[in-house]
């Protein structure tokens, strides 16, 4: 005989190894941004403390093409991983409620909908995946009675801070250099290298959490993988 599949097991196995492999493309494409902005950066600041020379700027627009190019690729990375992620959060929320534990302060329409708020989206998924880790690891022991107190995954902060940095770093370096680009503006060269710098760390800490974010659907998945 063949035991019945733990009640809360509801989430596709599938799905959980599709999304963390596009993660961990992500990853990959995002240290390669990286290289790809710092290269752009150093060519930039060559050319400003020598804005007369053409081959310099040859290598500036060069350098920004190559970024760009990568950058696309990040962009549907990152779209095809917004889409998985609204799905998994959500059938992940549904697999710890049919336990019905008792406290619980979001729902499945929150796991989707919560995404979707701005700036509430810094800190709404982040709660509900609170709930999902630590009433799925309580359910491992065979009850969910004491699930608040059940500790949460250590790689789950570490994933949240470094995405809510990645966004606010790569927005600041966004908003910094295109600031510089606009017809009324007077170009000034300090102002768009520094945007580069931050979009650059931004990139990393993306990286970062690309790879933390992997790591708790390794978790999360073991648990409520059906």
């Amino acid at each position: 005989m063949t035991s019945s599949p733990t009640p809360h097991r509801t989430v596709s196995r599938g799905l959980t190894g599709t999304l963390r492999g596009f993660l961990y493309a992500a990853a990959g494409i995002a240290l390669a941004a990286v290289f790809a902005l710092y290269n752009e950066a150093r060519a930039f600041e060559t050319w400003w403390s020598n804005p007369g020379s053409l081959e310099l700027l040859e290598q500036v627009t060069a350098a920004e093409e190559a970024t760009l190019g990568i950058d696309s690729l990040l962009t549907l990375a990152s779209l095809t991983i917004a889409v998985l992620v609204v799905v998994w959060w959500y059938q992940a929320y549904l697999a710890i409620q049919r336990l019905e534990p008792s406290g619980l302060r979001w729902s499945p329409g929150w796991a989707i909908g919560g995404w979707f708020i701005p700036f509430a989206n810094l800190v709404i998924p982040k709660r509900v995946l609170d709930e999902v880790d630590r009433v799925s690891g309580t359910a491992e022991d065979g009850s969910v009675d004491g699930w608040r107190e059940q500790p949460t995954l250590r790689v789950a902060a570490a994933w949240w801070w470094f995405w809510v940095g990645a966004v606010v770093l790569r927005g600041i370096g966004l908003v910094m250099t295109q600031s510089q680009l606009l017809p009324e503006a007077t170009f000034d060269g300090g102002i768009y290298a520094s945007g580069l710098r931050f979009s650059l760390v931004g990139l990393a800490a993306l990286c970062v959490a690309a790879l933390c974010l992997a790591a708790v659907l390794r978790v999360l998945g073991e648990r409520l993988g059906q």
